[in-house]
């Protein structure tokens, strides 16, 4: 008999081709990383399990662990978990699995509001004596496509400014991503100054939204790899596992699905509103195109770099 940790890495060894070709920078550590956090509860301490007699069983969670490995499953859809931004989302099969790169988006997300408190604008809104609003002092911001419903919950879990909190939405075309985003703002939502609010609605972009609705930020990371043009360099995992309805869109509808999108982002701003979008690196300066011709109407945008130095993110102010 052997134990856990000889078994795990005797499994490495074994499958050693497939796993490097499917789990990007996987090792027998990583593999044992995973196995900590989610199969050591009853056991004193990690090196009290990885000693421990392994018997292989259909029913052993440890064993159904590695025979999805065996088939190439993402880490994050075999735990059901992944963190993002310093919390632990719940995602399955029916949303992406959040991206490190995608908390960049969050952190200028909250930079924005920061920014959006302090325009005269906004001020003079706020503090308007004869406004019939009652919510004149919140901060309308809204996560179109939200998934897991990671950047939105990680927004509003970061934002304690009582004076102006958050009255927050999230869309997607998926109600299955909804549902999902739902469970994961109930999990986390005891990290949520209680004054922050969120609505969640079913809705592809914004179309159909009230014309009176305006947001202060507009924050969302959409589909954006060209379903054919790209596919390439798609990785196998991604392409096997996740959903595509939030990855991809067909060549030939691509400028017109994002023409129109921009559109519902500039009617649905604010003055001064700000859209932060995340995009693919070989389309972001078409994007930015897009965005600011005389159809739709954004003057200032900027190209925002990720982690690795890439063309990543839009942030487009109406003006």
């Amino acid at each position: 008999m052997e134990t856990l940790l000889q078994y795990s890495n005797r499994f490495f060894n074994e499958h050693h081709d497939f796993l490097k070709n499917n789990y990007p920078g996987i090792s027998v550590n990583r593999i044992q990383q995973e196995l900590e956090y989610y199969f050591t509860f009853g056991y004193e301490s990690f090196d009290h399990f990885l000693n421990s007699i392994y018997l292989e069983d259909y029913y052993n969670p440890v064993t159904i662990f590695f025979k999805k490995l065996e088939q190439g499953i993402p880490f994050a859809y075999i735990s059901n978990y992944r963190q993002f931004y310093n919390s632990d989302f719940y995602i399955n099969r029916d949303v992406l699995i959040p991206r490190s790169e995608t908390e960049l988006l969050v952190e200028m997300a909250i930079k924005e509001l920061k920014k959006i408190i302090t325009t005269p604008l906004f001020i003079k809104n706020s503090n308007n004596k004869d406004s019939n609003n009652k919510d004149s002092k919140q901060i309308k911001v809204i996560d179109i496509g939200t998934g897991s419903g990671c950047i939105i919950v990680s927004i509003l879990e970061n934002w304690d400014n009582e004076i102006h909190p958050l009255l927050a939405y999230a869309t997607d075309i998926s109600l299955n991503a909804i549902d999902i985003a739902k469970r994961n703002y109930y999990l986390l939502n005891y990290k949520i100054n209680p004054l922050n609010k969120i609505q969640f609605d079913q809705r592809d972009r914004l179309t159909g939204l009230d014309d009176n609705e305006k947001f202060h930020l507009i924050v969302s990371n959409p589909p954006y790899i060209k379903k054919n043009a790209d596919m390439k360099n798609v990785h196998p995992q991604v392409r096997l596992h996740e959903p595509e309805t939030a990855l991809y869109i067909d060549d030939e509808k691509y400028e017109e699905w994002y023409s129109v999108f921009f559109e519902q982002m500039y009617k649905h701003l604010e003055q001064d509103g700000v859209f932060l979008l995340e995009g693919h690196e070989n389309h972001i300066h078409l994007l930015k195109d897009l965005a600011t011709s005389s159809q739709v109407g954004f003057k200032k945008c900027t190209i925002v770099k990720d982690l690795t130095q890439t063309d990543r993110f839009l942030k487009l102010i109406k003006q």
